[in-house]
């Protein structure tokens, strides 16, 4: 860390230079959180820093100070002064004693920001974005550029690799279009935005982003970021080769209670899952929320509304919902804990307007919907592979249409 207490009280930061003298003076120095002792550390190779003098049970020591971290909080200290914003660095929060890494206390809410360099589980994770959210404090993630996994980094699109605690920190932007993750590299002084597409596992998931120089950025972008400018290309053909495995690779889908509860669906119309509509297993947006495979949740979802909305009956949005939902824990289905989004369960209202695109159903007034056509299921696998190629015009017509359309209803 990079400040300390004196016995007085005071606090001392190692950047500001005036203040080092002082640091290498002191006689006793103390840790701001837990008022344990503290000693300056004065490396020829790391910067100069603080470390707790006894291993410490310190609440806000996170994660062991490496240098890329230090690093990290130094050069975003200096990129907010740069922008005359007010910003204390490693503050202590009073009641639930986080130590931000840097803290603005800005009107109408302060804004903590959190350099990630380290791994941790998904509890500690939740536990301190709670806590800020608890105190009034708006937390901000920003992962070290080291944790981005992909084989082109530097590729404005492809497939990444998230760790489930790294799901959790996801924002969405001010105008609530797009969904993000953020991460940093202090060497390089550059962004990157990371706008996950949809995901093909629990860890790994099609992502578009931005990359920018930290001069062309300000503070305000960390809230709105800048977006894509063009639609993805990669995300089509690869889901294309994901469907395929899903329709003839059928060991690969025979697991767990997900499987064993949907497949008894598949079953009563006496069908095997390989044999699953062509209209299920597409990569919804901002499902980022369920962790279930889409292949599983849209299967049931359309055994459902061919089951419950027959000669020409109707559902509302609201009671799809509750179904669903209601039915999440008896189907298996996963999701996740993400405390920052305003947004929620937007992927099934989004999957239903596709299927409407796909002419399965209709919407007669405002949220309320009623079957076009009954729910086709192949009867051979070649024939559902052949239904998958010809509606997946259909969809990637609705997925590039989407966020005109998401716009359009914000």
């Amino acid at each position: 860390m990079f400040v300390a207490k004196k016995s007085n009280g005071s606090i001392i930061s190692l950047l500001h230079s005036y203040q080092r003298e002082e640091a290498q003076n002191a006689s006793l120095l103390f840790c701001p959180a837990c008022s344990s002792e503290v000693i300056l550390k004065k490396g020829s190779k790391r910067q100069w820093h603080f470390a707790h003098k006894i291993s410490s049970l310190c609440s806000s020591q996170n994660e062991p100070e490496t240098e890329e971290h230090l690093a990290g909080k130094q050069r975003l200290y200096y990129w907010l002064k740069k922008q005359g914003l007010p910003v204390f660095l490693e503050h202590t929060l009073p009641v639930t004693k986080r130590r931000a890494d840097l803290y603005l206390p800005l009107a109408p809410r302060p804004v903590a920001i959190e350099f990630q360099c380290a791994s941790m589980t998904d509890e500690e994770c939740l536990n301190r974005t709670r806590d800020y959210l608890k105190e009034g404090v708006w937390p901000v993630w920003i992962f070290s550029l080291q944790r981005f996994r992909s084989r082109h980094p530097m590729s404005l699109e492809g497939i990444t690799s998230l760790y489930s605690f790294e799901w959790i920190p996801l924002r969405e932007s001010v105008s609530l279009s797009h969904r993000f993750l953020i991460y940093y590299s202090p060497a390089q002084q550059r962004f990157h935005f990371l706008f996950p597409l949809t995901s093909l596992s629990s860890r790994r998931t099609f992502y578009q982003q931005t990359l920018l120089h930290e001069t062309e950025l300000s503070f305000s972008h960390l809230f709105n970021p800048p977006v894509p400018t063009k639609p993805p290309t990669v995300l089509f053909p690869a889901w294309m080769k994901v469907k395929k495995q899903w329709r003839y690779g059928r060991k690969n889908n025979r697991e767990g209670i997900v499987y064993n509860e949907v497949n008894k669906l598949f079953a009563s119309h006496y069908r095997d899952s390989s044999l699953f509509s062509a209209e299920a297993g597409w990569p919804i947006v901002n499902k980022e929320e369920l962790i279930t495979k889409p292949l599983w949740w849209q299967s049931w979802l359309l055994f459902f509304l061919s089951t419950c909305v027959k000669e020409g009956r109707t559902i509302k949005e609201k009671t799809l919902w509750q179904e669903f939902n209601g039915r999440m824990e008896e189907n298996g289905f996963q999701k996740r804990v993400l405390p920052l989004l305003t947004r929620h369960d937007e992927y099934l209202f989004i999957y239903i307007r596709f299927i409407e695109k796909a002419g399965l159903v209709e919407e007669v007034e405002k949220g309320v919907w009623k079957q076009k056509r009954s729910l086709y299921l192949p009867s051979s696998l070649d024939e559902g592979y052949f239904l998958d190629v010809k509606i997946s015009k259909a969809f990637f017509s609705f997925f590039s249409s989407f966020d005109a359309w998401q716009k359009k209803n914000t």
